[in-house]
């Protein structure tokens, strides 16, 4: 059982960033961070090796330093070697294996943003990303049929891959920019999709 676990504020200079991270992210990202931050506050602390490495929060330590901060608040982990490196990971992957409730969720945004507009944009959805899920939930409503060779029929070749229900699908798409493949990755990830940004 985890020890009563402790807080405590640390100056930022005497943080750095784990350089063995696998956590990309990208302006949006560190937007969004920096702009829950200047709202909310700092709500939880980040994960710290005693000497001082960033396990977890490495972005949250990041948006920090660029709004100026001088100190943030820490946890300081008893894990060490792997185990600290397994805990950076799982920090991101169980949060990637969630998935969004889209109902509720867009009436919980729709009701933040009649409110306050600062705390809907403080939340990281965007409003294009908000126009995508209600759009697709639209299209749920509505019947759909799946169209292989453009005659809105399966042909020979794929009809029983795509009848399998264990079967798995990639999508390629190309974007114009990064903060507009950021936008259609997090509406996928809100759907509980595994999407990622691959740079060409």
């Amino acid at each position: 059982m985890t020890k009563t676990l402790k807080t405590e504020m640390r100056d930022i200079t005497s943080l750095t960033s784990d350089p063995d991270n696998a956590r990309a992210r990208g302006p949006r990202a560190l937007e969004a961070i920096a702009n829950s931050l200047k709202v909310f506050g700092q709500q939880k602390p980040i994960v710290v090796s005693p000497s001082g490495v960033v396990i977890a929060g490495n972005g949250t330590l990041d948006a920090a330093k660029q709004l100026g901060w001088a100190k943030i608040a820490v946890q300081v982990t008893a894990l060490t070697g792997a185990e600290q490196r397994a805990y950076a990971i799982a920090d991101n992957r169980t949060a990637e294996l969630a998935f969004w409730n889209d109902e509720r969720l867009i009436a919980t945004l729709h009701e933040i943003g009649g409110k306050d507009e600062e705390l809907l944009s403080a939340t990281g959805f965007s409003a294009s990303e908000i126009e995508g899920m209600r759009a697709a939930a639209d299209e749920e409503e509505e019947p759909s049929s799946l169209n292989i060779d453009g005659q809105g029929e399966k042909n020979d070749d794929t009809a029983d891959a795509f009848d399998s229900e264990e079967s798995a699908y990639r999508v390629v798409a190309s974007f114009n920019g990064l903060a507009e493949a950021e936008d259609a990755v997090g509406v996928l990830r809100s759907k509980g999709i595994d999407a990622q940004i691959i740079a060409l």
